[in-house]
Order: structure tokens, then C-alpha cells, then sequence
């Protein structure tokens, strides 16, 4: 038996640092969001650079990230108002309401990343990086 080398291939290359952010991003639901800021940091700083593979996702996830966040907020603001109009007991459903706002938001960062691993991993760029949905 020869020992023959076999190099890497490209596409493997290519595929691993975006799933390493998504699995940075998944990771952030058991680490209170710490992994996922790293996962964010990274996909910022990569972003300028790499394959149209990679960049594809560096967009998708970059995307991820804002959109949640613009849901984390308006999700808390809702809460907040919820809160305050509780004690004449009107806000109570706005507290409920922002609790299936965030749960929502916590499911479709989930979906999205999965997606995007399942995508990566295939060695496929994100077919639209720009959706708002999946």
C-alpha cells in the first residue's frame, strides 16, 4: 500500500469558518449570547474578505444578527409598555404578546442558522443573503 496524500479540497476549505459562526450562534442560546458575539465579530471582521461562497453567508449572517436584534428591542418594548399598563390590567396580554415575540425571534435566528449550516456544509453559498425571512 502506498501512502498517498490527498489534499484538502477547496470547497472544504471554504465552508468551514462560516459554520463555525453558525455554530457559534446556536452555541449563544447556551452561553446567554457570549458565543454568538464572537460568531458576530468574526462574520464583521471576515466579511471583507473570502470566496463569493463565504460571503454570501457572511452577509446571511451578519443579516441574522440585526434583524434579531431590531426584534429583541422592539420585543422589549412592547414588554415595557405591557408592563406599565398592567396595573389597570390592560397590559397584560402586551406582556404575553411580547413573550411570543421573543420566543418567535429566538426560533427564527435558529432556523436561519440551520439553514445556513445545512448550506454551508453542502459547500453552497446562501441563495438570497438579503431575505428577511429563510
Amino acid at each position: 500500500m502506498s501512502d498517498q496524500i490527498i489534499p484538502h479540497s477547496q470547497p472544504a476549505q471554504e465552508r468551514t469558518l462560516p459554520v463555525i459562526v453558525y455554530v457559534l450562534y446556536l452555541l449563544g442560546f447556551c452561553t446567554a449570547g457570549a458565543t454568538a458575539l464572537v460568531g458576530f465579530v468574526m462574520a464583521l471582521f471576515l466579511s471583507g474578505s473570502g470566496t463569493p461562497l463565504q460571503q454570501s453567508h457572511y452577509t446571511f449572517q451578519l443579516r441574522t444578527v440585526f434583524l434579531s436584534l431590531v426584534w429583541i428591542v422592539l420585543s422589549a418594548a412592547v414588554f415595557v409598555v405591557g408592563l406599565a399598563l398592567s396595573i389597570v390590567l390592560i397590559g397584560i396580554p402586551l406582556v404575553h404578546l411580547s413573550g411570543l415575540m421573543f420566543g418567535a425571534t429566538g426560533l427564527w435566528f435558529a432556523a436561519r442558522c440551520i439553514l445556513g449550516v445545512a448550506k454551508a456544509w453542502d459547500s453552497q453559498p446562501y441563495p438570497r443573503p438579503q431575505s428577511y425571512l429563510v
